[in-house]
């Protein structure tokens, strides 16, 4: 599947996570962070899909492997990017040595 109108809620792209990063750049970071983590991005496929105006942030994850399968979902209602709370936690579990001003 190639890229579509993102303006239309639906599938947008369904195949190799390096694709998906060069033609969304802004979007596969959960998936990129999970390969990284995991099996590596060239054996890492996604499936992004656009939601409605208003719709939740949803990560689902898929791990398969010889006799087991792990699923998982992760929703976020308005509020801030999931991502942009995962370094300000780290950044505020890194403590003292960082200061402002």
């Amino acid at each position: 599947m190639t890229a579509v109108n993102l303006i239309e809620p639906g599938p947008i792209f369904a195949g190799p996570l390096a694709q998906a990063a060069e033609l969304f750049p802004d979007h596969p970071n959960s998936a990129t962070a999970a390969a990284l983590c995991g099996p590596g991005i060239e054996a890492t496929t996604i499936a992004l899909r656009c939601t409605e105006d208003g719709g939740p942030h949803v990560i689902r994850a898929s791990f398969a492997m010889p006799g087991q399968t792990i699923e998982t979902e992760v929703r976020f209602g308005n509020g801030p990017h999931p991502v942009a709370q995962a370094i300000i936690a780290a950044l505020e579990r890194r403590g003292g040595w960082l200061r402002y001003g």
